[in-house]
């Protein structure tokens, strides 16, 4: 058994404990962004039902203890979690201190957390003396928290592992009020910020380019709207595709997601986001280069897969993969809380970098030469591609668009469909 985090590659100096945003993501406004007079702040999640008067990242900034900030409702009926709230000064500042207000009745407050600190936002580095386990709120709900010397940085995080409930026994993150104490540095004391964030080992992919996508389901549960395949390119953890009721006592099946790049890409990785519920237990990625033949990215296998109660994990493609689409193929499921066995993520990101002709070349003859020794197998179940414009019709498969954000909803031929039709082609 192997088990992935959502960092893989770890140092003794750096607490990788959340997903770094990547720099493009830094841009956009919404419930999980805020804008104030001495900082941008960045919160991992907010809760589904979040309104413009209450629940999002805007109203640790709005000077008024009774709106909060509200982490979204995942896996709410135990204190793990992965949550952060990312300050950005937009320069790199000498920060003293950082405080954070409690709602007026003290509950919610997280209880594990830890501050770290970067000049990139591209690694992790943990204030010395700033980790804390079963942390008690303030009396007065105003949390103070000195640095033992002013940490000179432009990026800092906050990483939550452990919430406390409300009096119903929910539990959810929420702060009220969040504000810094921050002086000039020097050029001097900016330079050596510099110099040790670049010395930081980078982990792996997640700091790599979110690359666009087309994205298919083998089968969704479609007796709402809440299992959509669209929901997993939609970076909301509180929305859900969940694969189709079917089988549901029997932990054995398979299960594809596909994302379809288009022209050849040079994948470094995959990252997948759930909510703690029927991630897959048995499963590996595959690729191709013809659309047609899949063939196992190497060292991506994972048996007996177990989450460690982050929210993301990274599946890193070795050195890369040159590739037209990968997918992820389930081959054995995890029950839910009632015994059902189904297949539920939150979100899909693939990362990676457009592909050289030589390295495209590369890989064809080495993609041609896998599949020419792919044994028979009868029982194989052919995955759908993104159907072209005039193959929209809706049988029973799902589709959206991925990558840097992007929404979308297409409606495409079932796997049979597709056959259908290619048959018919070559009888024509």
């Amino acid at each position: 058994m192997r088990k992935l985090r959502l960092w893989t590659a770890v140092i003794a100096v750096v607490a990788l404990c959340a997903l770094c945003l990547p720099a493009a993501a830094l841009a956009e406004e919404g419930p999980t962004y805020a804008s104030g007079e001495k900082f941008d702040l960045y919160t991992s999640s907010t809760i589904k039902d979040a309104a413009d008067s209450n629940g999002q990242a805007k109203h640790m900034l709005d000077g008024d203890p009774s709106t909060v900030w509200r982490s979204a409702w995942v896996v709410e009926t135990a204190p793990p979690c992965d949550e952060y709230v990312l300050f950005d000064f937009r320069e790199i500042v000498k920060i003293e201190s950082v405080t954070l207000t409690a709602r007026p009745d003290g509950l919610m407050f997280p209880d594990g957390f830890g501050f770290c600190w970067s000049t990139s936002n591209e690694v992790e580095i943990p204030i010395e003396g700033q980790t804390y386990d079963g942390y008690q709120n303030a009396d007065d709900n105003v949390n103070v928290f000195v640095f033992e010397e002013p940490v000179v940085a432009r990026y800092l995080k906050m990483n939550i592992w452990s919430r406390t409930p409300d009096e119903g026994g929910i539990h959810l993150v929420n702060i009220a009020e969040a504000d810094a104490s921050v002086t000039e540095a020097t050029a001097e004391e900016q330079e050596a910020a510099i110099a040790a964030d670049a010395a930081t080992e980078r982990p792996l992919v997640i700091n790599d380019p979110e690359l666009p996508f087309n994205l298919t389901t083998s089968s969704f549960l479609d007796d709402s709207d809440n299992w959509l395949p669209e929901h997993l390119t939609d970076h909301n953890i509180t929305t859900q595709w969940c694969s189709e009721w079917v089988g549901t006592a029997n932990e054995e099946d398979e299960i594809y997601v596909t994302m379809s790049l288009g022209d050849p890409q040079r994948v470094t990785g995959v990252i997948l986001t759930t909510q703690g519920i029927c991630f897959p237990r048995d499963f590996v990625f595959q690729y191709t280069l013809d659309n047609e033949n899949w063939v196992d990215v190497p060292g991506t296998a994972q048996t007996d897969f177990e989450l460690d109660g982050s929210q993301s994990y990274v599946f890193p493609f070795g050195s890369s993969q040159v590739a037209s689409a990968v997918r992820l193929k389930v081959t054995k499921k995890t029950a839910d809380p009632s015994g059902n066995y189904l297949v539920q993520l939150a979100d899909v990101d693939v990362r990676g970098f457009a592909a050289t002709e030589e390295e495209i070349e590369e890989a064809t003859a080495a993609f041609n030469e896998a599949i020419g020794n792919l044994p028979e197998d009868p029982d194989a179940k052919p995955t759908p591609i993104p159907a072209t414009p005039e193959d929209f019709e809706s049988e029973g498969c799902g589709a959206a668009a991925g990558g840097a954000g992007s929404i979308l909803g297409l409606a495409v031929l079932s796997a049979a469909a597709l056959l259908k039709k290619k048959k018919e082609a070559r009888h024509a």
